[in-house]
């Protein structure tokens, strides 16, 4: 378990065999609509997404590839290191709240799947109790039941296809 927020902390940091690209997602994507606009056209979201955008990969920060996997953008590139990390850390504290980069792959589960089965397998298969915890003190909470029917639907995908 890692007890402090990690936002700022590349991700890479906490990986010891996973590499990421040097290129950015917009040289990945061409994709150059989510680029920096004037400020009053923007929210901070579209903001941050557009930092993380121009940044190279091996640099984006714990906190970054959070916000980027809940907004499903770059997994492609994104889905292995991300579920590795979740692997080892599941209530890790990105920059909300402890495990909000799980919570955000597990709801992404399916793409993960898709782009890193192995290793999606393997966040899949991690120690979530801590989610059951959270849901039981906070019934109401949607993204964690979302979560947590993510990670139901991942575990069931993977022991069919596995």
């Amino acid at each position: 378990m890692i007890s402090t927020a990690l936002g700022s902390a590349p991700l890479l940091g906490f990986l010891h065999q996973t590499t990421l690209l040097n290129e950015t997602l917009l040289e990945l994507t061409g994709d150059k609509s989510k680029l920096r606009r004037p400020s009053h056209e923007r929210s901070g979201l579209e903001e941050r997404v557009a930092v993380a955008w121009e940044q190279p990969l091996k640099t984006l920060s714990c906190g970054q590839c959070r916000m980027l996997v809940g907004q499903r953008f770059g997994l492609r590139w994104l889905a292995a290191p991300v579920a590795e990390f979740v692997a080892l850390y599941p209530d890790a504290e990105c920059d909300l709240y402890p495990g909000d980069l799980a919570v955000n792959a597990l709801i992404a589960g399916k793409d993960m799947l898709e782009y890193a089965p192995t290793e999606a397998a393997a966040m899949f298969a991690a120690d979530f109790l801590w989610l059951d915890r959270e849901i039981a003190n906070n019934p109401s909470d949607d993204l964690l039941r979302r979560a947590k029917d993510g990670l139901i639907e991942g575990r069931r995908s993977v022991r069919f296809s596995g």
